[in-house]
C-alpha cells in the first residue's frame, strides 16, 4: 500500500495481518474478473492516495469492512487459537455471529477499528424477508446516514462507494440486468449523504 512507509513496524505488522485475513475470508468471493481482495485494495489507496490518510487503523478497517457482514462464523473459527466450539450455537445470519465476530475484530487489532467496521457493516435485520425492497433500500440508506458521522466511518463507506459506482460503470453487467438497475438505485440513494457529510468542514479538513 502506498503511504506505509510512515508506519511503524507494529503499524506495519497490523496492516499486513488485515490484508492476509481479509484475503482468506474472501478468497472464494467474486468480484468481477478480479478476486475480492482488489476491492479492498483499491479502497485502501484511494483512502491513502485521495483523501490523504494513512491512518493504520482506518486502513486495517477498510480491508476488513466487508470481513463481518460476509463472513462472521469464518472470521471467528480461522483466527481461533483452537477449536472452542464457541460459534456452534450461534445461527447463520443473526445479529450475535456479527457481535462476535466484530469482538474477536477487536481483540485482534483494536476497539477503534471494530467500532468502523461495525459502523459500516450491514446489520441482518435490513435483509429480513419481513421487508419489502423499498424498505430494504430505506433501512440501507438509514444506516448509511448513521455511520457517516464520523470521520473514520466516512472515509470507509466513501472509499467502498466509490469502487462499487465505478463497477457500474465500467462493468460488464448488461444494461437490461436487474443486478445492475439494483445497484445503480442502491447507490444511487447514498450518494446525496456521502456528499453531503464530504462538505462538512472535518472532512473538508482532511
Amino acid at each position: 500500500l502506498a503511504g506505509g512507509e510512515c508506519w511503524t513496524e507494529p503499524e506495519k505488522a497490523m496492516v499486513t495481518v488485515a490484508y492476509e485475513l481479509a484475503a482468506e475470508l474472501h478468497r472464494d468471493d467474486p468480484r468481477d474478473e478480479h478476486t475480492y481482495i482488489y476491492h479492498l485494495l483499491r479502497n485502501a489507496n484511494r483512502a491513502i492516495g485521495y483523501l490523504g490518510t494513512s491512518d493504520p487503523e482506518i486502513i486495517t478497517a477498510i480491508l476488513l469492512h466487508d470481513s463481518v457482514e460476509d463472513h462472521p462464523r469464518k472470521l471467528i473459527e480461522h483466527t481461533s487459537l483452537e477449536d472452542s466450539g464457541q460459534t456452534s450455537g450461534l445461527a447463520d445470519g443473526s445479529a450475535e455471529l456479527q457481535t462476535a465476530a466484530l469482538e474477536r475484530l477487536s481483540e485482534l487489532f483494536s476497539p477503534r477499528v471494530s467500532s468502523i467496521v461495525v459502523a459500516v457493516t450491514n446489520p441482518p435485520a435490513i435483509e429480513s424477508t419481513e421487508l419489502s425492497y423499498e424498505e430494504k433500500i430505506t433501512q440501507y440508506v438509514n444506516k448509511v446516514e448513521g455511520a457517516v458521522q464520523t470521520i473514520e466511518a466516512w472515509i470507509t463507506k466513501f472509499t467502498d462507494w466509490v469502487d462499487n459506482a465505478l463497477s457500474i460503470v465500467h462493468g460488464d453487467l448488461p444494461a437490461n440486468s436487474a443486478k445492475l438497475r439494483h445497484r445503480k438505485y442502491k447507490y444511487g440513494r447514498v450518494k446525496p449523504v456521502l456528499f453531503a457529510r464530504y462538505k462538512q468542514p472535518d472532512i473538508q479538513a482532511l
